[in-house]
């Protein structure tokens, strides 16, 4: 992971989780593999310790609190859809599909509920995948997300590189990822919840 934002520069491992529609699990990973920092939620619900840490930080999983370890301030359900290669949506009253020919893709556009927001998704006609999301507000770009390197993983086609870039925030966050599996029978409900070590202060996080 390789992440560019206004607090500097992170580059390290991190251990992804996810599970339709909003379950996430994040570890960062020191180089020989140990622990530094986990996020768990399960779409309701949040708990978040960093190695060192006397306090253990749960609360609902709104973006700004799952964005407290993971940089990707979105709702966990977008969070969980981009992870997996796939477009999240905005709540939208009209659509239309154009073929882009300098990109040789189409865009699928949605004019959004929220007045002045559009989200317009690239998808490739080989595979039917999305390779670009962008979202946007009176012509201000709120996010994009890239995916690239796709590859076939089981039964599943997924992306090895996803770029994720928030402007107003300074979010430039890119993943590369190295081994991936898809047998979602081994995960279950248990490995997204997680309770504060003992020592540590559990401390409430509310939303704004």
């Amino acid at each position: 992971m390789d992440y560019y934002g206004r607090d500097g520069v992170q580059k390290g491992l991190v251990a992804l989780l996810a599970a339709r529609p909003a379950s996430l699990r994040f570890e960062a990973l020191s180089p020989t593999g140990d622990s530094l920092g986990l996020l768990v939620s399960d779409g309701r619900w949040f708990t978040s310790f960093q190695r060192g840490d006397e306090v253990c930080y749960v609360g609902p999983a709104c973006p700004a609190n799952v964005a407290r370890l993971l940089p990707l301030p979105l709702p966990t359900e977008a969070v969980v859809r981009i992870l997996l290669g796939e477009a999240p949506l905005i709540e939208y009253r009209d659509s239309q599909v154009t073929f882009n020919r300098r990109t040789g893709h189409y865009d699928v556009t949605l004019d959004g509920m929220t007045r002045g927001e559009r989200q317009v998704i690239s998808v490739s006609p080989e595979d039917r995948m999305p390779r670009r999301v962008v979202v946007a507000r009176d012509d201000e770009p709120l996010y994009q997300v890239d995916f690239s390197d796709l590859r076939p993983v089981g039964e599943a086609l997924l992306p090895m590189r996803i770029r994720f870039q928030m402007p107003s925030r300074r979010v430039d966050l890119s993943l590369a990822y190295r081994d991936v599996l898809t047998d979602f029978e081994e995960l279950t409900p248990e490995m997204f919840l997680f309770d504060c070590p003992k020592g540590t202060v559990p401390t409430t996080l509310h939303c704004d």
